[in-house]
């Protein structure tokens, strides 16, 4: 992004700026996505063995 502001290229410098926004509010589902898939799977089990044992 830097780059294209520097060398004044609106196209790279508005590709970089879309990129960055995808990426920084899409991140969290990138990187979590297991760790959230794994953690609703255990909740899901647990609640399943305490509405049993109730």
């Amino acid at each position: 992004m830097i780059f294209g502001f520097l060398s004044k290229d609106l196209t790279m410098w508005m590709t970089a700026f879309v990129i960055g926004l995808l990426i920084r509010y899409n991140a969290y589902a990138l990187l979590f996505k297991d760790y959230d898939d794994r953690v609703n799977s255990l909740r899901e089990k647990y609640r399943k063995t305490k509405v049993g044992s109730s």
